[in-house]
């Protein structure tokens, strides 16, 4: 008999929770906070954003989000799980991708989830910062390195000391897909991509073979790759299908699941 999987329900020690307004708790990152970067990953105490982005409450609650950070204004995306990663200035809706980066002060990016990854970077001492939605056809896609290619090329950023950090998602303990998902991540990530999975059917020659994907460590590979060094990639190490007290879920609660947002500005 064989030992369930250990599922991860405390946080790193390097992701901490703290009221941003009475009672409204959101997560940051002791690497960003130190920097004194804006930035916050929000709970269900915060209150979970509506599932349509067209939702006009959605705008209000992402500039009300973005005042609490401290800044004027907020840009967002209407995420299409690719690898397109924008340059924004402007505030609000800025169109179709999975990612954005900008050096703009007072400008809030913010990306959302209900379990993909959301991974907030920042270069250049916080001059310059991004936010990707991590799903798996976006990792697929290459979009944490396609983010730091971005901050290099047209910021000039070391990627030395970029600092990139990873929100909580759905775990590795729990993330089931099956050969589709498997075969898609091999196809444009190399054949080093299947250790990113663990079988979970019988075996992985079965009709239909289920895996447990790591997309923290599948999105730090890549990050890793376009030259984030390996002391400054970081994971909250929070399931947010294991944390129902804490994050909303599509895996867990389906179509009735909310979302949560991520969002970081360049240094004030």
């Amino acid at each position: 008999m064989t030992d369930g999987p250990v599922i991860l329900t405390e946080p790193s020690a390097l992701f901490r929770f703290r009221d941003i307004a009475p009672g409204r708790e959101v997560g940051e990152f002791v690497p960003l906070r130190k920097l004194s970067i804006p930035h916050g990953v929000t709970t269900r105490s915060y209150g979970e954003f509506p599932v349509a982005i067209s939702d006009p409450q959605s705008a209000v609650m992402y500039d009300e989000f973005a005042r609490l950070l401290g800044c004027e204004r907020a840009a967002w995306v209407k995420q299409v799980h690719g690898g397109e990663i924008l340059t924004v200035r402007d505030a609000g809706c800025v169109g179709e991708a999975d990612g954005m980066v900008t050096d703009e002060r007072g400008l809030v990016l913010l990306c959302r989830s209900a379990d993909c990854p959301l991974i907030l970077v920042a270069g250049d001492g916080g001059r310059v910062v991004g936010v990707a939605h991590a799903s798996w056809r976006s990792t697929a896609a290459g979009i944490a390195g396609s983010m730091i290619e971005r901050m290099i090329g047209e910021f000039g950023c070391d990627p030395a000391g970029i600092v990139a950090c990873i929100s909580p998602s759905a775990g590795p303990e729990l993330y089931e897909v099956g050969q589709d998902v498997y075969d898609a991540m091999c196809k444009t990530q190399g054949p080093d991509a299947k250790f990113f999975f663990e079988p979970i059917s019988p075996s992985a020659t079965a009709t239909d073979p289920k895996w447990l994907l790591d997309l923290w460590a599948a999105n730090i590979s890549q990050l890793q790759r376009a030259g984030v060094t390996f002391m400054n990639g970081y994971t909250a190490r929070m399931c947010t299908i294991h944390r129902a007290d804490l994050f909303p879920s599509y895996r867990r609660d389906g179509q009735s699941a909310g979302r949560f947002v991520a969002g970081i500005a360049a240094i004030l």
